[in-house]
């Protein structure tokens, strides 16, 4: 990977691999044991694996010796290597790693489903124009519109790192 590369690593996250758990650190399994759901459990441990690998990949490391530091809002930072940044995300059975060495970066993802894009919530999460131009748009072609625009916020507040508690507006 270049320093002007983005890295972008798609993870089917029903496909467990051998040795995921035992990559992860106490407090990653820990908190994947907390999932009341096996699915969920599964997913989570086979997204941090897999998040694990690929900078271990980039950085020439062992995936189970990589530290993180986490930002007063959930960001974590790879201990030790400031010039790689990284962005995890997942819904449904998809995960996406972005790794970067030219900067700060964010992903997001959402499964699209029928009729998710309430009107309400745009309302309170985008610009008064982002809710105008949704409200103008066909019934049919609002869910897929309300969603990319939900996902590129979501996606500059990560990497900005203040998540969604900076807002979406």
């Amino acid at each position: 990977m270049t320093e002007a590369e983005v890295s972008i690593t798609v993870v089917d996250l029903d496909g467990e691999k051998p040795g995921d758990r035992e990559i992860l650190n106490t407090d990653e399994r820990e908190r994947a044991d907390r999932f009341p759901v096996a699915e969920l459990r599964r997913r989570y441990v086979a997204g941090r694996a897999a998040v694990r690998r690929a900078l271990g990949e980039v950085v020439d490391s062992d995936p189970s010796g990589l530290m993180f530091d986490y930002s007063p809002y959930g960001r974590p930072d790879l201990v030790g290597h400031d010039s790689i940044s990284f962005n995890y995300t997942n819904s449904g059975a998809i995960g996406i790693i972005a790794i970067s060495r030219s900067g700060r970066v964010g992903i997001d993802v959402e499964v699209i489903r029928p009729d998710f894009a309430d009107l309400r919530i745009a309302e309170r999460s985008f610009a008064p124009a982002e809710v105008a131009r949704l409200r103008a748009l066909p019934h049919e072609e609002r869910n897929l519109a309300f969603l990319r625009c939900w996902t590129r916020k979501e996606a500059l507040l990560k990497a900005v790192g203040g998540g969604l508690t900076l807002g979406l507006r």
